[in-house]
């Protein structure tokens, strides 16, 4: 059955409810911070697929590099106000997992947030962005088909040469809502599919078993398949972490990172698992991050906190695993964490971001960012700073983005979908929250826009945090519509979480964000 048990890092400090794009947790209903299961592996289309014109596009509009020389300020929201799109205060009160936003194409922006055992999975939120005069944006809402017992169980991506489109899974249990087993299902929701639907039809993707029937978290990547059937959704690489049923210390707990195919189609089947890693803590193996290249899926992972790191695995890509292969340390010591990942617009590279979170004590006193492209025969060797190998050469490395001295200040705190689009992110988060304050977040949202090569084009934090009037952020993300040499327009999506007499709700906003 779904787990239930919240999953929340917290240290003496500050209290870290989850990274932006940092996606922790598995599936605890209606849990603050709770980010779901979520696999980040990017846009796999060119920068000109992910890019749209809202109106008229500016003079120096371009999907190219933009001047480096100095950041942008991010500072003008495009509306009077922001656009509400969902007050969550009857029935499924909670926002599950990070908002997934993207923008086009052509001049619109969808906002896809996943809700919990209300029978409806997930609701899709289409933008009209083409009325620059508007006030209040036209938007239609399009809600996944009712299940019975429903929930949402995460989204990805495409992977390289895959139509753009976002795979959203499902979770419902079998038979009657007090059944014990259940299976998850995906839905293939393409950019260019209209918004008022209708929504796909699912495909099964994994069910439990008296083998498996507990999963703690579950990860998808869709794959570049060119000999699937015409008209059939690409494949989808499973990651699936579960407690192993015959532990070999019957007194101590083991965890299994199992991974296998499901296809859709003609030939629909759902995965079966292959063991590919085992740890006593399930918190080593339950927030994979997955990407595809040279005919394999590399696994990246934060370790568990008792033993911070940044751990790897390599698997061919139609989840055979002949022998298991041994974890490779990307980042040991501190905490390590691949913020989203996916392939380079321009070269056969992947692009990555990193956070690394240095604590001392019990305390996160700084964190870094990285970013690079690695090219993809470097996968399997590079590092998140340049350092020489046993051999003496040079692994591939990212490069230092921008260091928080004042880990209040950063865009972290609260889970955020952001991934890469065009070769840029925005992250988004309060910072973490001081501990004597009872684990309370500042208003407003720090934010920081990056490139691949770690240039930096906009950063907004503490006293020029954006929506500094407003609070109660436990979700955010962006995707750029536009991006030209001096100027750039970001969708961005927030939830703010209110409390009534029945308890905490959620309320879903978005909003175009100038950067100039």
């Amino acid at each position: 059955m779904l787990a239930r048990t919240a999953i929340l890092s917290v240290t003496a400090g500050a209290l870290a409810i989850a990274g932006c794009a940092s996606l922790l947790g598995d599936f605890s209903s209606g849990a603050t911070g709770d980010a779901g299961p979520i696999v980040l592996t990017g846009d796999a289309g060119t920068a000109e697929a992910g890019f749209a014109f809202d109106g008229q596009a500016p003079a120096d509009a371009q999907v190219g590099p933009i001047d480096a020389a100095t950041p942008l300020s991010c500072t003008t929201w495009r509306y009077a106000g922001p656009r509400l799109l969902d007050t969550l205060a009857a029935g499924d009160r909670r926002v599950r997992g990070a908002l997934s936003v993207v923008s086009g194409p052509g001049p619109q922006a969808r906002v896809i947030v996943g809700k919990a055992k209300s029978g409806v999975a997930f609701s899709s939120y289409t933008i009209d962005t083409a009325d620059a005069g508007a006030t209040a944006p036209t938007f239609t809402q399009l809600d996944a088909p009712i299940v019975a017992g429903s929930e949402y169980a995460g989204w990805a991506r495409g992977g390289a040469g895959v139509e753009p489109a976002t795979t959203v899974l499902a979770y419902a249990p079998a038979g009657d809502s007090g059944s014990t087993l259940g299976a998850f299902s995906a839905y293939v929701l393409p950019d260019s599919l209209a918004a008022a639907g209708p929504v796909p039809p699912p495909y099964a993707v994994f069910a439990e078993s008296a083998q498996v029937p507990e999963v703690d978290a579950i990860r998808v990547l869709p794959l570049d398949s060119p000999n699937a059937d015409a008209g059939s959704p690409p494949s989808l690489f499973v990651a699936v972490t579960y407690p192993a049923s015959t532990p070999a210390d019957a007194n101590a707990s083991q965890y299994v990172l199992g991974v296998g195919v499901a296809t859709g189609g003609p030939s629909a089947s759902p995965a079966t698992l292959e063991t590919l890693a085992t740890s006593p803590n399930v918190d080593a193996l339950n927030d994979p991050r997955l990407f595809q290249a040279n005919g394999r899926v590399y696994v990246f992972d934060t370790d568990d906190p008792s033993s911070p790191g940044l751990s790897e695995w390599s698997v061919a890509d139609d989840a055979s695993v002949p022998s298991r292969p041994l974890p490779r340390a990307v980042l040991s010591g501190t905490s390590g964490t691949v913020e989203s990942i996916a392939p380079n617009t321009s070269t056969a590279a992947a692009d990555i971001a990193l956070e690394q979170q240095v604590s001392v004590g019990g305390y996160v006193t700084a964190i870094q960012y990285f970013a690079g492209a690695v090219p993809y025969g470097g996968l399997a060797t590079w590092t998140p700073s340049p350092q020489a190998s046993p051999d003496g050469a040079t692994a591939p490395s990212l490069n230092a983005v921008e260091s928080f001295t004042n880990v209040f200040t950063a865009p972290d705190g609260i889970p955020c979908g952001s991934v890469w689009s065009g070769d840029n992110i925005m992250l988004l988060g309060p910072g973490l929250a001081p501990a004597d304050d009872g684990g309370t977040l500042a208003p407003g949202l720090n934010m920081l826009w990056f490139d691949a090569t770690g240039a930096i084009h906009g950063s907004q934090s503490g006293t020029g945090a954006l929506l500094s009037q407003r609070q109660g952020f436990t979700n955010a993300a962006a995707s750029p519509s536009y991006i030209g040499a001096s100027s750039a327009r970001w969708d961005v999506a927030w939830v703010e979480t209110r409390t009534d007499d029945a308890g905490a709700y959620d309320v879903i906003y978005y909003d175009e964000l100038d950067c100039e």
